[in-house]
């Protein structure tokens, strides 16, 4: 059990030492595998999966309940039903994991190839018990605590990664994962030492860099939340512009760029999302993040103009989750993330669900509904009672998938509708602080007689001259691909010195 050591402490504590212990005998079994084994012997494995069926369900057998799940599991897959042999072994761990111990890192390996590990991770999440090798006991307690921070147990799945061995294939993932918990629980500071860690393994194996990039956006989201905009802005800066995790990279570096006063670089970096390369993308932020800027900046048109494409970009995709999000089951939101992935038009619109298209999670998902449907066909070769339990095991498996992940779905469009609700509100109360603010500038124009904007041309000469080894020529409204990511603002605030939006 996950708290056996603090319960086995409590009771150490709280039981008198006895002078003398009776030591009871194990319960004789009321049955044995004579039948199974003389079936299987037979070549009948239908008759053999019936008779474990008989000891399973026997309560008076409790004590070959452990070996009659690992036996299933075996029937199960020589016919083929890995979907139906994972859990069994799932039951067999749960049932007597010394008894499943030989097998578990089978077990995984089974798991893994039908797409569905939850059901026997749940199972470890709870007993980690096994008489196992470091290796297997490592991916044990990593899948377990990723399990158990799907469910968002984050203090015991901090804890079940502290057992993953530094020599484990796995160890790099469980390093990634405790920094992302760490970091999750407020402690910052603590989580970059994993996260470099899982960086430097990682490249050692050479994973790639798809999880290079992955561990650099979270070790920027790290120094984000730290409050260190500096370090933040240096490590998104750090993701390469043909990653997946680019576009999110760049947009949050405009967060940092303006919660550290730095609207120029803000702004600039959103240039990017503003581009129609990003038409599709749902970057609502991004647009109004781009409306501050101008505002704090006291460049009151341009955050007018910016605010009012927010409202017409929008309003009317608000109106949409309106519309659908009240009748919107988990069944639609796992057919619209299957939409997604497979390059087809969702019922949500596509903006909102873009993540699901590349996330591997639910790509794994889809590898396990696939597995169970092929597995759906292969039942009919059972007979007896083991036909119709196998069935429930299968659709069991399939249902609770599209129930989680086509859950998830809708929670990422009730999210949208939400956010957006939000926003659209508060973008109104923006537009007054705008107002107000350009009034204010405006009357202390009049009492100076100068309202000065800079000196445009001046400054492009002057970034020319500090861009030595680039090229800076001025943005004329046409976009090209490989502009992206290359944006410089060439502005400074209108705002009067004695004045300042941000006061």
């Amino acid at each position: 059990m996950r708290f056996s050591s603090l319960l086995l402490m409590a009771s150490l504590w709280a039981s008198p030492a006895l002078a003398q212990t009776e030591v009871l005998p194990p319960p004789v079994p009321t049955a044995d595998f004579t039948t199974y084994d003389s079936a299987m012997q037979s070549g009948k494995k239908a008759d053999a999966a019936n008779a474990l069926l008989n000891i399973i369900d026997d309560p008076a057998q409790a004590a070959l309940h452990g070996q009659a799940w690992v036996n299933m599991a075996q029937v199960m897959e020589a016919y083929s039903l890995d979907v139906a042999a994972v859990h069994a072994w799932s039951m067999a761990a749960k049932t007597d994991i010394l008894v499943a111990s030989p097998h578990l890192s089978h077990a995984i390996d089974l798991a893994e190839k039908t797409g569905d590990v939850s059901e026997i991770a749940g199972v470890f999440a709870v007993d980690l018990g096994a008489s196992v090798d470091a290796n297997t006991r490592s991916r044990m307690a990593y899948i377990a605590a990723r399990e158990l921070t799907r469910q968002d147990e984050l203090g015991a799945a901090l804890g079940l990664l502290l057992m993953v061995d530094g020599n484990s294939p796995v160890f790099a993932d469980a390093e990634s994962l405790r920094g992302v918990l760490l970091s999750m629980q407020g402690k910052h500071t603590d989580a970059i030492a994993p996260m470099l860690t899982a960086q430097t393994v990682a490249r050692a194996q050479d994973r790639g860099q798809r999880f290079d990039n992955r561990i650099i956006l979270n070790v920027a989201r790290t120094y984000y939340g730290a409050e260190n905009w500096a370090q933040a802005i240096y490590w998104f800066d750090q993701i390469e512009r043909e990653s997946e995790y680019w576009p999110e990279a760049s947009f949050e570096r405009a967060w940092a760029h303006f919660r550290a006063d730095d609207m120029t670089s803000s702004i600039s970096e959103l240039m990017n999302h503003d581009s129609p390369f990003f038409e599709e993308w749902y970057f609502p932020e991004a647009d109004l993040l781009r409306a501050y800027g101008m505002f704090m900046m006291c460049k009151f048109t341009d955050a007018s103009a910016s605010m009012d494409d927010f409202v017409a970009t929008y309003t009317p995709l608000k109106a949409q989750l309106d519309g659908m999000m009240g009748s919107y089951s988990a069944e639609d939101g796992w057919a619209d993330g299957v939409a997604m992935v497979n390059g087809t038009e969702p019922r949500v619109p596509k903006m909102v669900l873009r993540s699901f298209a590349r996330e591997d999670r639910f790509a794994q998902s889809m590898q396990a509904v696939a597995s169970a449907d092929a597995e759906q066909a292969r039942l009919p070769a059972l007979s007896g009672a083991i036909a119709e339990r196998a069935k429930r095991w299968v659709e069991s498996r399939r249902n609770s998938i599209i129930q989680a992940e086509g859950g998830r779905v809708v929670a990422k469009g009730r999210y949208a509708q939400k956010d957006l609700k939000q926003m659209l509100e508060g973008i109104e109360l923006t537009r007054l602080d705008l107002l107000n603010l350009e009034a204010e500038m405006y009357e202390r124009a009049s009492a100076t007689g100068k309202l000065d904007f800079g000196d445009r041309v001046g400054k492009l000469r002057d970034m020319r001259k500090r861009k030595k080894n680039a090229q800076v020529w001025p943005f004329e409204g046409e976009y090209w691909a490989d502009e992206l990511g290359w944006y410089q603002l060439d502005a400074r605030p209108d705002c009067p010195a004695t004045m300042s939006a941000g006061e």
